[in-house]
């Protein structure tokens, strides 16, 4: 289970990556691939909500990883 989600987790980080260079070049050449700068600001706001989710998903699901981690770093 955990390696599906990651997987789908790292899915979505590719997605970002694509956003966030059609924002940039968007903004640069007025288009990328028929969308225009607001567009892709519009489709990152809501990927963003997406992410967020998942990444919070993923924190609850590796908690007792992450407090062991935690006790090192800091214990």
């Amino acid at each position: 289970m955990k390696a599906v989600f990651s997987l789908v987790l790292f899915v979505a980080f590719l997605g970002v990556i694509f956003i966030t260079v059609g924002t940039f070049l968007s903004a640069k050449q007025g288009s990328f691939l028929g969308m225009n700068q607001l567009d892709f600001l519009r489709l990152r706001a809501r990927y963003g909500l997406l992410m967020m989710a998942l990444i919070l998903i993923h924190l609850a699901m590796n908690g007792n990883l992450m407090k062991k981690e935690l006790g090192l770093l800091f214990g």
